[in-house]
């Protein structure tokens, strides 16, 4: 066997008997800093796994949930957000996830997001959709694995 043809053998073996926790991007690389018709908005992302322990990084191929919660400065009150839309997908692939995700409103600002799943190495992107107040937020959040 020619010696190029080891060294991809052995190039491919080590790619993939890498442990999944090398293909992760750490949690805290998600939260967002927004500013939209005067107000400051912070989405702030917690990434769990199926048992509800805090993951710091975004692991691939293993079911996690997500509380995102925002964070609004603002002299007024409060008041409630709603979470239109929140999905993920691969865009240069055109597909998003194999798992349907479940929201759960926990507060005014502060939802669950359950049943995500990142089934492939490569670039995804989480959207967010929302609404505060009579203004609407797109977000796009690149997510590398």
């Amino acid at each position: 066997m020619p010696f190029g043809n080891i060294a991809i053998a052995l190039i491919s073996f080590w790619f993939f008997a890498l442990p999944i926790d090398c293909m992760a991007m750490p949690a805290k690389n998600l939260d967002r800093a927004i500013q939209l018709d005067g107000l400051s908005i912070n989405m702030m992302f917690h990434v769990k796994d199926s048992k509800g322990q805090t993951l710091d990084v975004v692991p691939l191929n293993q079911l996690i949930s997500i509380v995102l919660s925002f964070k609004i400065d603002t002299k007024t009150n409060l008041k409630p957000l709603l979470l239109n839309k929140f999905d993920v997908s691969m865009p240069e692939h055109k597909h998003g996830m194999q798992t349907r995700v479940k929201i759960t409103k926990l507060s005014n600002q502060e939802f669950l997001i359950e049943g995500i799943k990142l089934h492939m190495p490569g670039a995804w992107q989480i959207n967010v959709q929302a609404q505060y107040d009579s203004q609407s937020l797109q977000v796009a959040i690149p997510l590398k694995l």
